[in-house]
C-alpha cells in the first residue's frame, strides 16, 4: 500500500472532524443527572437516619469547648542578618 501523501492525511483528518462535528451538532443533550437525584431520597426514613449519623460524627470529632483553641495568637519573628548582628556586636 503506497504511503498517503501529507495533504491526502491531512485531507482525510479534516474530513473525520468535519464528520464528528455533525455528529455532535445532532446529538441531544444529555438529561442533567443532578435532575433525576435531588428529591429522591425525600421521605425516607433510612436518609434520615444516615443524616443524623454523619452529624453526629462530625459534632463528636470537634473538640469540647473547653479544649478549643481561645484564639490566633501570633508570634513576630525577627529576622537579623549576619551583617547587621555584627554592626550591633561593635557598636557595643
Amino acid at each position: 500500500m503506497p504511503e498517503a501523501t501529507l495533504e491526502q492525511r491531512m485531507t482525510a483528518l479534516e474530513e473525520a472532524v468535519c464528520e464528528l462535528q455533525e455528529a455532535m451538532k445532532a446529538r441531544k443533550p444529555a438529561p442533567d443527572w443532578l435532575d433525576y437525584i435531588i428529591g429522591s431520597m425525600k421521605d425516607e426514613p433510612a436518609f434520615d437516619e444516615v443524616l443524623a449519623l454523619g452529624r453526629a460524627i462530625r459534632q463528636s470529632d470537634r473538640p469540647a469547648e473547653d479544649q478549643a483553641p481561645r484564639g490566633f495568637c501570633w508570634i513576630p519573628i525577627i529576622s537579623v542578618s549576619c551583617r547587621s548582628n555584627r554592626a550591633l556586636n561593635t557598636a557595643r
